[in-house]
C-alpha cells in the first residue's frame, strides 16, 4: 500500500478499477476505462471487506470535500472516459457514409482515451485501491462489483519499450514479442491485456501504459498468435525479412 492510506477518509472510501473486455466477442463491447467505486475496508484497515457500488458522474453523492484532490480529478476523467468508452458497430444496411462516420467516431473516442489514461496515470499510481474488472461488456456496469470478479492492481508509472526476438529453431525462424521495463526483459501475461495497459507473465497485478497507440496494435495483433510467429525457413527470406526490417526501423530486436 501507499502513503495515500494514511489520509483515507473512513465515511468515503473511493478506489479506481480498470474496467476492461474483448472488443470483438461481446455485446455493447467497450474500450478500456476507469471507474470508480466506494467499498469498507476491513478491521486491518488495508483491504477491502466489501464494494458497495460504482460510481457514476449522474448519482454522485460525494461531497468535494469528502475527496481528495487527487480523487476529485481523477473522478473527473473517469467520466469523461465512461462517456465516450462505448464502441459504436454498424448496422445491416447503413451507408458507406454512414461507416466511415462510424470508423471515424470511434478511432477518435480511442485516441482521446489514451490520452485520458496518460493523464490519469501519475494520479492513479498513487491511489492506495485500484482493481481490475472484466466486465463482458458495458451493460454488466451497472450496480455494486462483485468482489469474486474484482482484482487488485497497481498501476506503474514505468514505460514499457516492445522488444522483439527472432530465433534460429532449425527448420524455422520464431519471431517472439516481448517487453523491457528499466533494461529488464518480461514476457507478457496472455490474459492480461487491456488495450492500452500490459502486464507480465511474472508479476501479473502490476499494469503498465503503453507508449504509444502503434504499440497497442502490435500488442493486439501478437496476442493473437500466442506472441510469437514460427515462419518456415523456405519462406523467410521472400515472404518474411522485409517485414522483419520494418520491424527493425521501430523496435529493439535481438537476433539469436
Amino acid at each position: 500500500m501507499n502513503d495515500g492510506l494514511a489520509t483515507l477518509n473512513q465515511e468515503y472510501l473511493i478506489g479506481y478499477c480498470l474496467a476492461n473486455t474483448d472488443p470483438v466477442r461481446f455485446h455493447s463491447n467497450h474500450y478500456p476505462f476507469l471507474i470508480p467505486y466506494s467499498f469498507t475496508l476491513n478491521a486491518d484497515n488495508k483491504t477491502v471487506k466489501s464494494f458497495t457500488g460504482f460510481v457514476f458522474e449522474e448519482d454522485d453523492s460525494f461531497e468535494q470535500s469528502e475527496l481528495s484532490v487527487n480523487q476529485t480529478e481523477l473522478n473527473s476523467i473517469c467520466y469523461e472516459m465512461k462517456k465516450i468508452a462505448r464502441i459504436q458497430f454498424r448496422e445491416y444496411g447503413d451507408s458507406d457514409e454512414r461507416s466511415g462516420e462510424i470508423d471515424d467516431l470511434n478511432s477518435s473516442n480511442k485516441r482521446k482515451i489514451f490520452e485520458l489514461f496518460n493523464k490519469a496515470l501519475p494520479m492513479l499510481s498513487r491511489e492506495p485501491f485500484t482493481h481490475y474488472l472484466f466486465t463482458y461488456g458495458m451493460r454488466n456496469i451497472q450496480k455494486r462489483p462483485m468482489k469474486k470478479d474484482m482484482q487488485v492492481a497497481r498501476f506503474s508509472g514505468e514505460v514499457p519499450s516492445l522488444n522483439f526476438l527472432l530465433s534460429d529453431k532449425g527448420d524455422y525462424y520464431e519471431l517472439k514479442l516481448r517487453f523491457k521495463v528499466k533494461e529488464k526483459v518480461l514476457h507478457f501475461c496472455e490474459d492480461r491485456i487491456a488495450m492500452f495497459f500490459i502486464c507480465s507473465s511474472a508479476n501479473p497485478t502490476v499494469w503498465y501504459l503503453l507508449e504509444c497507440e502503434t504499440d497497442s496494435r502490435v500488442v493486439l495483433f501478437f496476442s493473437r498468435k500466442n506472441f510469437k510467429i514460427q515462419i518456415p525457413k523456405g519462406y523467410y527470406k521472400e515472404h518474411f525479412e522485409p517485414y522483419v526490417d520494418e520491424i527493425k526501423k521501430q523496435y529493439e530486436l535481438e537476433i539469436r
